[in-house]
């Protein structure tokens, strides 16, 4: 809801009710899946929610805007992805070099622990993710890539039940089961085929224009012995 309200305010863009009755229903099951109804608040503490919030809103503005740069910028998905990688590595390096480190006694490399096959699989993966998103921002949009992060956050609590021994209850489900069904309204809603747009009239080009006047002048030479005959 938030890149879909930063998108209507800055970039003009707009969606039907269906698809924002959607998104708030999906935002709704996103707030059940966190509530736990034993302690009567929330799963995590308020900074927790606090972060995650601002995290939120952070990476709305920033999903809205690089779409909005992918889509009207005449420049390669590549450059784009060599450029935002590029400044990742220089914003990594400079936070590692500036930030003191909080473990005095170990000091360790800006390339330590990569010797590690799943540090290596994770950056792999990271590299894959990022490159998967801006195309999506290329032929999709910012809203459908946070639709399948929500997607992907419910997955991760079905693995963590099954496997991690998350607490399970009925309420979990539900809001799973909320967040699925909103997403299906959505690209249901999206699926919808609008009305065609009604055909501009196009301009009349030099012949048509020559072609109607001697039309017009053959008529007007064609009527004129019939009004003689008449009077």
């Amino acid at each position: 809801m938030i890149v879909a309200s930063v998108q209507c305010s800055f970039a003009g863009k707009t969606f039907s009710p269906a698809q924002w009755k959607a998104m708030m229903l999906q935002a709704c099951g996103m707030i059940i899946v966190q509530y736990d109804p034993c302690k009567g608040g929330g799963v995590y503490t308020g900074l927790a929610y606090f972060c995650l919030c601002l995290g939120t809103v952070i990476t709305a503005i920033s999903a809205a805007r690089n779409e909005y740069l992918i889509k009207n910028y005449t420049i390669s998905l590549n450059v784009q992805n060599a450029v935002l990688y590029a400044g990742g590595v220089f914003f990594n390096l400079l936070a590692f070099t500036c930030i003191p480190n909080p473990n005095s006694s170990a000091e360790i490399g800006f390339f330590d622990g990569y010797d590690n096959v799943l540090a290596i699989g994770v950056v792999c993966s990271n590299a894959f993710i990022g490159l998967a998103i801006t195309a999506v921002y290329k032929y999709g949009d910012a809203v459908v890539k946070c639709i399948a992060s929500d997607i992907t956050a419910v997955l991760l609590i079905i693995v963590s039940v099954i496997f991690f021994s998350l607490k399970s209850s009925l309420t979990l489900w539900c809001g799973v089961f909320v967040v699925v069904f909103a997403v299906h309204l959505y690209v249901d809603a999206s699926q919808t085929s609008a009305p065609p747009p009604r055909a501009k009239k196009s301009a009349p080009t030099r012949k048509g224009v020559e072609l109607s006047n001697m039309i017009g002048k053959k008529a007007d030479t064609a009527a004129e012995p019939l009004g003689a005959e008449d009077a």
